[in-house]
């Protein structure tokens, strides 16, 4: 079957059209990774999973391993999705950054953050109040267990809270 010059610029467009660019930008890790920016372009599908795309960014090498840390991607202000480099290990806060894919509404500004495990989970036991029953709720209370903080240093935090 023969291609028509206008059937070629047709399926081109069709295809730009179901990719969408999207910025992507990291914290850095020490004085030294300060020196230059970290902002990236990915080119990725509109119907592209943020997992998917949490995935390519880590086969391109562009997070560091950091040992006894979790990187954090937002979308926009929204954690969408945490990996452990030392065990490869995604943590989800919602089933919808594992699954949904629809970038035409969402934010296409990505960042990502890294915490140690301690300052993650003093962090989610801090915006929790210290209730677990909340993190349940909200659907991160299985990557706070991840951490394995011990109910000492919990009772150290809630005395020193402002809760």
């Amino acid at each position: 079957m023969y291609d028509s010059p206008f059937h070629k610029i047709k399926k081109r467009e069709q295809e730009d059209y179901e990719k969408i660019q999207i910025s992507i930008d990291r914290e850095s890790i020490c004085m030294g990774d300060d020196i230059q920016s970290h902002k990236e372009a990915f080119v990725v599908k509109r119907d592209e999973s943020i997992i998917s795309l949490f995935k390519c960014v880590i086969e391109s090498n562009y997070l560091p391993i950091v040992s006894n840390s979790i990187w954090i991607l937002y979308s926009g202000q929204n954690e969408m999705a945490g990996w452990c480099p030392e065990k490869n290990q995604f943590l989800f806060r919602t089933v919808q950054a594992e699954n949904s894919g629809d970038w035409s509404g969402a934010d296409k500004n990505i960042f990502f953050r890294k915490f140690t495990y301690l300052e993650r989970a003093k962090y989610l036991f801090e915006i929790y109040k210290g209730q677990k029953r909340w993190m349940w709720h909200d659907g991160c209370i299985d990557e706070y267990q991840f951490y394995g903080i011990d109910e000492t240093t919990e009772k150290k935090w809630h005395e020193n809270s402002e809760f």
